[in-house]
């Protein structure tokens, strides 16, 4: 993320919309029980995971759900970040968040 530099990642978390790189975007999954989940599709090394499907949702939590189990699945070209995220920071917060992602490289 560091790598795309302060112009690029400032307009990441103002505009989370409008440049959503594919691992971002949010997938919805039907299943057959009438739930509708949504989150971001975890990797997952373990072989046993092509017959499931491991959802990130945007409170952090993971929910592994059987592919037999699911009846739709799509993928959203949204972000799950919030458009006004910045504005639930205090000013050392933004400062901070913004330092962390330069950072990450």
């Amino acid at each position: 993320i560091g790598n795309r530099g302060i112009a690029r990642v400032a307009e990441d978390v103002l505009a989370p919309y409008r440049n959503v790189d594919a691992s971002f975007r949010t997938t919805i999954v039907s299943l057959q029980d009438g739930r509708v989940l949504t989150g971001l599709v975890r990797q997952n090394a373990d072989p046993s995971a092509e017959e499931s499907l491991t959802l990130l949702n945007s409170e952090a939590k993971e929910t592994v759900v059987p592919r037999s189990e699911i009846e739709e699945q799509s993928t959203s070209p949204l972000s799950i970040m919030p458009d006004n995220f910045l504005q639930t920071l205090t000013e050392e917060d933004r400062r901070n968040l913004f330092a962390f992602l330069l950072n990450l490289k």
